[in-house]
Parts: structure tokens; sequence; C-alpha cells
């Protein structure tokens, strides 16, 4: 499947933010303490959050609940939808 340039960056727009939302809590990356800090970050780091947000799905709901940056509903429905994640190995190509 090939998404729109506008979905991935839709993508990450909203992924970014859950992510660093998980990561306070876990405190797995205790060297990183903002979210520019995060976003910036190395894909190893980003890896270790989303591997938490796989193994503690529950957190996705908990992010929509508290609604941290404000997101507008259907942004937080898009998230939603990420709990019914399929877990493996993808490639994203931009181009």
């Amino acid at each position: 499947m090939k998404l729109a340039p506008t979905d991935v960056q839709l993508f990450f727009d909203l992924m970014l933010p859950l992510q660093w939302y998980v990561s306070q809590p876990a405190r797995l990356l205790p060297d990183t303490k903002t979210f520019k800090a995060y976003a910036d970050s190395s894909m190893d780091d980003k890896i270790i959050i989303r591997d938490y947000l796989f193994d503690h799905p529950e957190l996705i709901d908990q992010f929509i609940q508290d609604n941290p940056d404000k997101l507008e509903t259907e942004k937080l429905s898009t998230i939603a939808t990420w709990k019914n994640f399929i877990r493996g190995d993808f490639f994203i190509f931009l181009g």
C-alpha cells in the first residue's frame, strides 16, 4: 500500500505525540526531557517506545482520554483504530 504524503505526515503528527506520552511514565528514555528531543532522537530510541506501546496497547485509550495535545475528535478516532495493530516488520518508503 502506498500512502499519500499527507497521510504519512498525519501518521507521524499523531504517532510521535502518542509515543512521547507513553514514554513519560515508562521512563524508558530518562535523558530525553522534551518532545522536541524525543522527535529528534534516534530510531533506536523510538523503537524502544514503540515496542513498549505494543506491549501496553491500553495506553492508547489513556492517551485518548487524557488528550494532552488537545487533538480534534477526528484525530483521536484515528489513533483509536491503532489498537487493532498487527505487530510485525514493515517498511515505510518515502518517495
